[in-house]
């Protein structure tokens, strides 16, 4: 059984996101509860509209970041922490596997300018897609490798 392992850097960007996020949306509500007057009904209703949309997309942001990938011989797991969603599935429902990588500049500033994120992109029979990042774990070429070799038999018995 191989477990995913997360990052240090992963909770140093995540965090801060999290925490300025919803500073922001306290910081509105906050606003119009203490200085309501003055305010039509469409701007407090926009006020309030807006932090719930910026919280959900926050949800759903740290939701497909925060996953536990866990393989088993015969089958692979992907936990969304947030949600307590279980994904289980055998490596012969895989479709496709493949590397992706964003772009980068050698020219940019330091240390972004030199680093690049790779991330394995996992097609399952059912069509969803499923996907994790070196910057999220540090054991991502051993999660990759083995996720490979298990999915085309690659592994001696």
């Amino acid at each position: 059984m191989i477990k995913s392992s997360f990052r240090i850097q992963f909770w140093f960007a995540i965090i801060p996101s999290g925490v300025v996020a919803l500073g922001m949306i306290g910081f509105i509500v906050l606003y119009l509860v203490v200085n309501p007057a003055g305010y039509p009904r469409a701007e407090i209703l926009a006020a309030f509209a807006i932090p719930a949309v910026v919280s959900w997309l926050l949800y759903k942001l740290l939701d497909n970041f925060l996953i536990r990938v866990i393989l088993w011989p015969d089958k692979l797991e992907f936990h969304h922490l947030l949600t307590r969603k279980e994904i289980i599935f055998g490596y012969d429902d895989i479709i496709h596997v493949s590397n992706l990588h964003d772009e980068w500049d050698p020219d940019g500033p330091k240390p972004w300018g030199r680093y690049f994120n790779l991330k394995l992109a996992i097609e399952l029979k059912t069509g969803e897609m499923l996907s994790f990042s070196d910057f999220q774990f540090d054991n991502y070429a051993e999660l990759k490798d083995t996720i490979r070799a298990r999915r085309f038999h690659l592994e001696e018995k």
